[in-house]
């Protein structure tokens, strides 16, 4: 079994927090920090949940016998925005929080994985191989206004946005060699 934890900056006061007995992967916090939205087998296939740090209670976000991966909340923390794999091909959903008003934002016949929100909540950020090998890519909250964001290298991954939503961070590898490193 694989379950997420917390623990303190310094690595002490280590604790279960998912308790799901299962492969549980891809936290992402809310931006208040009062909860964590995730992803686990518990049902025997992936899907997301969510976890009040403060109850510990944990509520199904979206368990339906797809492929429910890479979530992200919104800065409100009332969205989730994941990966979904529909016959073979990931694409980014959005969902409420609870469940509902399940919103299909992209359509490309290449993978397209690990959503991130802009701190502001009206772009996503993504990434996807549709240009031949994954870039990183940013559209609006409803998918429109797609934009291939990074150009160099032979693998860019992970987009993560700093916190005034000018700049992403991602996981980039040079188009020689496997040496990965970080940029901006």
């Amino acid at each position: 079994f694989k379950e997420l934890y917390m623990m303190d900056y310094d690595g002490k006061n280590q604790r279960p927090i998912s308790g799901h007995k299962s492969f549980t992967m891809a936290p992402d916090w809310s931006p208040t920090g009062e909860c964590i939205v995730y992803a686990s087998y518990f049902s025997g296939h992936p899907s997301i949940y969510y976890i009040d740090l403060g109850s510990g209670a944990k509520m199904t976000v979206l368990e339906d016998g797809k492929h429910n991966f890479s979530p992200s909340l919104s800065p409100d923390g009332r969205t989730v925005a994941l990966t979904r794999s529909l016959e073979g091909n990931s694409e980014i959903f959005t969902v409420r929080r609870d469940g509902g008003g399940l919103q299909r934002i992209t359509t490309a016949p290449r993978i397209d994985t690990n959503p991130s929100w802009s701190p502001s909540g009206r772009e996503i950020a993504f990434t996807s191989d549709r240009s031949g090998s994954p870039q990183i890519y940013v559209m609006d909250r409803s998918g429109g206004n797609l934009r291939r964001v990074t150009r160099e290298g032979s693998n860019n991954d992970g987009g993560a946005w700093d916190p005034d939503g000018t700049r992403l961070v991602y996981a980039h590898r040079h188009k020689s060699g496997n040496r990965f490193d970080i940029a901006i």
